[in-house]
Parts: structure tokens; C-alpha cells; sequence
């Protein structure tokens, strides 16, 4: 009986390790790709959101630049550097260029979008400086976790005060040049994609904006895939350890067991990561799983020594109630 219980018990950890190398080998091309990918091309992608088809010294020309460089999943806010170059003559009007997280707006009327603006006050100068706007996602899903921001550009003439300030998306004497670029470690930026003016819910502000783009942030396909089979291997680590190892090679290694399955979240998450993620949620699943297996089978050992027999009582008495 006992040996074929132990049979039974390598026949499941023959299939389950069978699955998880097939698994691996499946998805090794896709990891390995995205990691040469990531190595390889250094330059991130830079996006031509609008682009000027005259660039008349008589007409105002404007560059923004805007590189996402950090985001911080956990405050919810995306930083920008704005650099912007103001091609114009010495008397043209001075402009404000205003950058807004549109996104709490779409279907909603109420909703006022939380902005920040730069002022453009040296022509032909080029200036850089940093923006602020609010990012909706959830982290706790890390790294399945995905973030959004509806990034509406507004230019304005900053006009002296007692004239009222006009939209220059309304005006032709104005030409902008918007690029866009994400350098943000372990992110990657989809294509940026246009938002049509009728989905603003704000009807006030439908023409307010040059251009208002959705920017969407995922995380790499290789981080994806080395999360889920790391937690897969850990977890086959931690079954077999319970179920086919002495146990009392299990109290003694216990500690290095917790310790080697947690250690596991510093590769995957780093050491700045100020709240809960799915992958702690998985691991102190794992490790849950694993004390539990070494208290249910040093509770069965004890019971077998101690001459107790606890459980064999309780068998026999539900089968004299079967029969």
C-alpha cells in the first residue's frame, strides 16, 4: 500500500514537471526575443504626433518634445520632460503650453482634467522643463498591470492682462512640431493613439485641445513570462520538497525553504516596491501551501509515534459507520 502510494506520488510530480518543461520550452523563444529586442535596440521609439508642413520665419513655428521618463505606479502619476523650442519673431505674442490628464473627462461632464503648463517666454530659445500629470491603473497586478493617460495639449497666447488669452486651436498663425518618446526602465509605451474631441465629456472643452493622445504602459513580454514560470518552478520546488522529502530534512531546511521561495520576489520586483503586487500575493500563497504541508505531515508523524493514533481511530470509526 505504501509503496504504491509512493508511486502514485512520483507519477504526479513526473507529469507536473513534464508540463512545466514543455511549458518553458513554449514560451523560451517568446522571452528570449523580447530580452534580445530590449538589449539590442537601445533607442526607444520616438512618435510624430503633429508636425508642422511650413516652417515660414513669419509664421510661429513651435517644437514640443515630451519625453515620459518616470512613472510612479503607486502615487498614480506619470513625470514629463518638456522640451519645447519657440521659433518666432522677437515681437510675437508669448505662448502657454498646457498639458492635461484628460482621461477622468471621457464620459464624464462634470469632471475638470487636472492640468499643468509651461510659458514659452524666450523665442528662439530651447527650454526644458518637468510635468506632472495623474496615471490610472492598478499595480497590485504587476506584471499584468497596465496604465493610461489621456495626454491633451493645449497652446495659448499669453496675452497682457485685460485681453482675453485665444486657444491656438483655433488659430493658423500658429504651426506646432509634437513629438513624442517613453524612456521609462521596464515599461514599454504602446503607439500613441488619437482621441476624437466628441468623446471629452466636458463639452466645453471639446475644442480646447491641438491634440489629445492616449498613451498606454505595459511591461515587457519577457518580465510577463519570467514572473509566471518562476512562480511555476518555485511552487513545483515547494511541492516536492512537502510531499517527497524526509521529513526531517523539511524541519530542518524549513527556514532556507521560506527564505529561497521569498527570496524569489527581490529578483521579480527589485527592493523599492512600496505596496502589494500579485507576485507576493503568489508567493505567500506558495509558502502558506508549504507550511501547511510541513504541519499536516509532522502532525501525522507524531501521531504514528506518540501511539495515539488519532487518525487511525477516526478511520476505523467511519468505517464501522459505512458498514
Amino acid at each position: 500500500m505504501a509503496r504504491s502510494l509512493h508511486h502514485k506520488k512520483h507519477k504526479i510530480a513526473y507529469v507536473l514537471v513534464a508540463i512545466l518543461l514543455l511549458f518553458v520550452i513554449a514560451t523560451l523563444p517568446f522571452a528570449v526575443t523580447s530580452i534580445f529586442q530590449d538589449f539590442v535596440d537601445q533607442s526607444n521609439t520616438t512618435y510624430t504626433i503633429e508636425h508642422s508642413a511650413t516652417h515660414d520665419t513669419s509664421i510661429d513655428n513651435i517644437h514640443v518634445h515630451v519625453d515620459v521618463v518616470s512613472l510612479n505606479e503607486w502615487d498614480g502619476t506619470a513625470n514629463f520632460r518638456v522640451s519645447t523650442y519657440n521659433n518666432c519673431s522677437k515681437n510675437c505674442t508669448p505662448k502657454r503650453i498646457v498639458f492635461s490628464s484628460v482621461l477622468d473627462t471621457l464620459n464624464h461632464t462634470e469632471d475638470v482634467p487636472t492640468s499643468q503648463e509651461i510659458l514659452l517666454t524666450t523665442p528662439g530659445k530651447v527650454e526644458t522643463q518637468t510635468v506632472i500629470l495623474p496615471l490610472f491603473g492598478d499595480p497590485i497586478r504587476y506584471p499584468y498591470d497596465e496604465f493610461n493617460l489621456g495626454l491633451g495639449l493645449q497652446i495659448i497666447d499669453n496675452k497682457p492682462e485685460g485681453h482675453p488669452a485665444t486657444a491656438s486651436a483655433a488659430n493658423t498663425n500658429n504651426h506646432v512640431d509634437f513629438t513624442l518618446q517613453a524612456r521609462v526602465p521596464r515599461i514599454v509605451m504602446e503607439k500613441p493613439t488619437p482621441v476624437a474631441p466628441t468623446k471629452i465629456g466636458n463639452i466645453a472643452l471639446r475644442n480646447a485641445y491641438t491634440n489629445v493622445e492616449l498613451l498606454t504602459f505595459t511591461r515587457p513580454l519577457y518580465i510577463q513570462l519570467l514572473t509566471l514560470v518562476l512562480i511555476l518552478l518555485i511552487s513545483i520546488a515547494a511541492a516536492c520538497a512537502v510531499f517527497m522529502r524526509p521529513l526531517n530534512e523539511i524541519v530542518i531546511n524549513s527556514g532556507a525553504l521560506v527564505l529561497g521561495v521569498w527570496g524569489i520576489r527581490s529578483i521579480l520586483l527589485g527592493t523599492a516596491v512600496p505596496g502589494i503586487t500579485s507576485v507576493d500575493l503568489a508567493l505567500s500563497v506558495i509558502i502558506l501551501f508549504l507550511l501547511i504541508g510541513i504541519a499536516v505531515r509532522t502532525f501525522h508523524f507524531l501521531d504514528d509515534q506518540s501511539g495515539i493514533h488519532m487518525l487511525k481511530i477516526r478511520k476505523k470509526s467511519k468505517d464501522k459507520e459505512n458498514n
